[in-house]
């Protein structure tokens, strides 16, 4: 940019070159304006770049299952696993960022298992999952009564995640198959559905096992949760000896 600047005669009215021409001189102020205004809009986009970075990175996109046991307390059967919510991978935090909710929708079907509660939002990065059945649900009566229940139920899973505004959104992989297995051993004849009564030579396998897999679950669509191996629990089951009422119960893995 150039302004234009006569010399200090001819500010004076006098002159010894009338037939000069104003002289040109370069001025830097606009120059400097340019650049302070392209220094903050710099600026202006890397603070927003850096919230993008980081409410993008605090939103998770898979949940990893680790198990953690499987156990019997004496009227439950237990497979307990974490569920940890991750970033392409990596673990997002303790607390998910910017008021971050997640939590799981469960489909049962199935003639074993019935319904149980389900968590509602969490807003921890890890969640200890509890996937239970009791033991009237497979195996009850009394005394000379007893009887064993064959069956199954298959349990799909998957989390929403929900941020400070009330969005939400599906996690994209973090579908899981929860299956709930009995069967009874009849003096040998497999029995994988109905009820058996308890006697000599009967006896049951009890199967909790969890995996990833693609799922729709209540009009929802997830792909394949993350583990490293399918997680289970596995039991045998056999009627109380005679003259007590406890079910003998050995762990299988």
């Amino acid at each position: 940019m150039y302004t234009f600047q006569r010399s200090a005669e001819r500010s004076k009215g006098v002159s010894n070159t009338p037939n000069r021409e104003p002289e040109m001189i370069e001025s830097h102020e606009d120059e400097q304006l340019n650049c302070s205004v392209l220094g903050r809009g710099v600026e202006l986009w890397g603070k927003v770049g850096r919230f993008l970075k980081k409410n993008w990175n605090s939103i998770p996109n898979q949940v990893r299952s680790n198990k953690i046991a499987a156990k019997y307390d004496g009227y439950n059967f237990l497979l307990m696993v974490s569920n940890i919510r991750q970033r392409n991978g990596s673990y997002i935090a303790k607390t998910l960022p910017n008021q971050g909710r997640v939590k799981e929708v469960v489909e049962n079907n199935g003639n074993l298992k019935r319904n149980t509660m389900h968590s509602d939002w969490q807003f921890q990065g890890v969640t200890i999952d509890k996937h239970q059945i009791p033991r009237m649900d497979v195996v009850g009566g009394v005394s000379n009564k007893r009887w064993f229940k064959a069956g199954k139920t298959t349990a799909k899973q998957l989390f929403i995640y929900r941020n400070s505004k009330l969005d939400e959104f599906v996690v994209s992989n973090s579908g899981f198959k929860i299956e709930y297995s009995h069967t009874v051993y009849d003096n040998g004849a497999v029995v994988k559905d109905g009820i058996v009564d308890a006697r000599e030579g009967v006896y049951s396998v009890l199967e909790i096992r969890k995996s990833p897999s693609s799922i729709t679950a209540n009009g929802l669509v997830a792909k394949a949760g993350v583990a490293e191996v399918p997680h289970s629990g596995i039991w045998k089951i056999e009627p109380p000896k005679e003259g007590t009422l406890i079910w003998q119960v050995k762990s299988l893995n």
